[in-house]
């Protein structure tokens, strides 16, 4: 029975090491689509209302994984609900409030807050009992120490904006983290098709409701919207909305596996 076990756990790893992992080309598609979010977001909101046109984007993206996601499992209740907060905070407290702020702060600035979302996560998950090793702190304060020569270096016109513009962009990466983490921890196994079309649909709703109640979705404050806004929304749906939050969620659950998933050695016979 071990010797089995062995020779199983063997075969895996000539597999494995026959194939490139997986894990990596998601996270390259993920840091693709999110390096390129924020110039994209900046152009959309130069004449499409931000609030409304944050909300099509993703109740669109929804739709579209909610088709795609017809005869996969469902979630259950609470995993629904969890899911649907988490969606709410990543897509209405995290990415909604930086698309209005993006109305009144550079591109440039916005990027470099943004960067602030793994120091979140690591410290609200040092708030819920998760310990970081010593070297993952060592190399998050090397990047943020990289991250604050870029803001003493960078010339005045590309750090700027409005006071509440900075606030809230600041405020953003802190909501979207509590989401990120929330995601994260949903209890068993979501397919991430479903997952993220739940969090879309559910995200994009509220901020449809916000979008209504200021007035965002009145045909007058659509009849000045550019194409080049309007391409830059569709990029957002494609890449931000629909490649993004799969691949966010494939990374999270290969996570999850590698660190629940027993050894060959482990095993008793």
């Amino acid at each position: 029975m071990k010797g089995s076990a062995v020779n199983i756990g063997r075969a895996a790893r000539r597999r494995g090491a026959g194939s490139p992992d997986r894990t990596v080309f998601l996270l390259l598609a993920l840091y693709g689509c999110w390096g390129s979010a924020i110039p994209a977001m900046k152009l959309m909101v130069d004449t499409v209302p931000p609030l409304g046109g944050a909300a099509l984007i993703f109740l669109l993206a929804g739709v579209v994984l909610a088709g795609g996601a017809r005869g996969r499992p469902r979630p259950t209740r609470v995993q629904l609900r969890r899911l649907a907060v988490a969606g709410v905070l990543l897509l209405v407290g995290g990415q909604g409030l930086a698309t209005v702020a993006l109305t009144e702060v550079t591109a440039s600035l916005g990027a470099i807050l943004a960067a602030a979302i793994p120091l979140w996560v690591v410290l609200l998950s040092g708030l819920i009992g998760t310990r970081m090793p010593v070297a993952s702190k060592v190399r998050l304060v090397a990047g943020f120490g990289g991250i604050v020569i870029v803001v003493l270096t960078a010339p005045g016109s590309a750090i700027g904006g409005a006071p509440w513009a900075v606030v809230a962009f600041c405020v953003a990466p802190i909501l979207w983290a509590a989401g990120s983490l929330l995601m994260a921890n949903v209890a068993g196994t979501v397919d991430r098709v479903v997952a993220s079309a739940v969090q879309l649909l559910a995200g994009g709703t509220v901020l449809l409701l916000v979008a209504l109640s200021f007035g965002e979705l009145a045909p007058v404050r659509w009849s000045d919207v550019s194409w080049t806004s309007a391409g830059a929304a569709v990029f957002l749906v494609v890449f931000d909305s629909l490649v993004a939050s799969c691949s966010t969620r494939a990374c999270w659950r290969a996570r999850r596996h590698r660190w629940s998933a027993p050894t060959p050695t482990s095993r008793r016979s």
